[in-house]
């Protein structure tokens, strides 16, 4: 006579990471969710939700993180720094590099670099 133990009853179980789930979780970290707000609406813990996500090489970082990069150029030490800018903006950015033949990436650090050398905060911002 078999009976089947407690534990090994097998529950109807909806499967929470569907295509279209998995299709969406990245649209959610893009949007700026926690790795529990996903987890909440998927209907699933914060732990399978990591789990899942590592196993399919989907990234819960919002921004991703970038390795932060120290180069060095003509014996000075340089740190990347993203910065988040209006097209427009970087379209008048662009403008001016080339006029100044140089990319707008280097006029951008060439202006941080003058602004804080000089101590030009205030002045630039004028917020007073």
């Amino acid at each position: 006579m078999n009976v089947p133990l407690k534990g090994s009853l097998k529950r109807m179980r909806r499967k929470k990471f569907t295509p279209a789930v998995i299709e969406q979780i990245p649209n959610l970290v893009r949007e700026g969710r926690s790795s529990a707000q996903i987890a909440e609406q998927i209907g699933c813990s914060v732990g399978s939700l990591r789990v899942q996500c590592s196993k399919l090489g989907i990234s819960l970082r919002y921004p991703p993180r970038k390795k932060l990069t120290t180069i060095s150029q003509n014996g000075h030490q340089l740190r990347r720094l993203a910065v988040l800018l209006s097209p427009s903006t970087v379209d008048k950015l662009k403008r001016h590099g080339a006029l100044a033949h140089i990319s707008h990436s280097q006029l951008v650090g060439e202006l941080i670099e003058a602004i804080a050398r000089d101590n030009l905060f205030r002045a630039v911002l004028d917020r007073d």
